[in-house]
Parts: structure tokens; C-alpha cells; sequence
């Protein structure tokens, strides 16, 4: 598995329930095993990624290693 929910020490678990509470949303934290980071998208590409991940109903990131 590339990716799991993470185990938060306390302080990152108090500054997850502050944004929460900020934004009134609900955050899921995870980590993953390989070094990678969010990759910059087109607002098409964007677009068409959330189309998907709403068909699928799935939670897609696009990366770069």
C-alpha cells in the first residue's frame, strides 16, 4: 500500500481538529510510504479528475515522484 490514514502525534492531530473547526469540514490525514508530492494541474485537468473521482466515488490525487 502506498498510502494509509496516518497516525498523528497530538500536535498534528490539534492543528487537523483547529482547520476542522476553521472550515467547518470534516479532514481526513494520510501519509504515504514513497516520497512523492502533489503535482500542479490545469483547471481542465482538475476538472476532469473531480468527474471521476464523483463516478467512481473516490478520492484521486495526482503526484509526482
Amino acid at each position: 500500500m502506498l498510502c494509509n490514514f496516518g497516525k498523528l502525534t497530538k500536535s498534528e492531530q490539534e492543528a487537523v481538529e483547529s482547520l476542522e473547526k476553521e472550515l467547518g469540514k470534516t479532514i481526513l490525514a494520510y501519509r504515504c510510504s514513497i516520497n512523492v508530492k502533489p503535482t500542479d494541474l490545469t483547471e481542465k485537468e482538475l476538472n476532469r479528475i473531480r468527474k471521476v473521482e464523483d463516478k467512481l466515488n473516490l478520492s484521486l490525487v495526482a503526484i509526482e515522484y
